[in-house]
C-alpha cells in the first residue's frame, strides 16, 4: 500500500485509492495549518500502476521537490519525491511506497486498521 512519510513529526499515512489532503474534516491527510486550504490536493490511484497528485486550486500552492505545481496541476508520483502543501517552508511529506491501494477496514473497539490482502468473497446482510 502506498505511503507518505513526514520525518519531522514521524507521521506516516497510507494512501487510499483517492486521498484528500487539507485542513477540512473530510480530508484523509489533515494538515492543521492556515496556509493549507480546506481541500488542498488529492492523491489518486490511476489503475495503470501509478499514482498522481493534483493541486485542487489551493490558495498557497503545492510543491514537489521544491517546484510549485500549476494551480490545478497534475504530476505522477515517484519514489522519494518531497511534497509540501501550502509553501516551500512547510512540513515535507516524502513518497516512501507506491504499491497499489488495498482494501482495509477499522476495528470498531479500537479503530485499528485491518488490511485485507486477498478478499475471497463479499458478505451481505439481509
Amino acid at each position: 500500500m502506498a505511503r507518505l512519510h513526514q520525518s519531522e513529526d514521524k507521521r506516516s499515512v497510507s494512501l487510499a485509492s483517492r486521498t484528500l489532503v487539507g485542513r477540512g474534516s473530510a480530508c484523509t491527510l489533515r494538515i492543521r495549518d492556515g496556509r493549507v486550504s480546506g481541500e488542498h490536493a488529492a492523491i489518486s490511484w490511476r489503475g495503470d500502476g501509478s499514482w498522481e497528485l493534483r493541486d485542487l486550486v489551493s490558495r498557497n500552492g503545492t510543491y514537489v521537490d521544491g517546484e510549485k505545481l500549476a494551480s490545478g496541476g497534475l504530476i505522477s508520483l515517484k519514489m522519494g519525491m518531497k511534497i509540501q502543501f501550502g509553501g516551500v517552508g512547510q512540513e515535507a511529506w516524502v513518497v516512501e511506497d507506491l504499491s497499489p491501494p488495498q482494501l482495509e477496514a477499522r476495528r470498531v473497539h479500537d479503530l485499528s486498521l485491518i488490511h485485507i490482502s486477498e478478499p475471497t468473497r463479499l458478505l451481505s446482510i439481509s
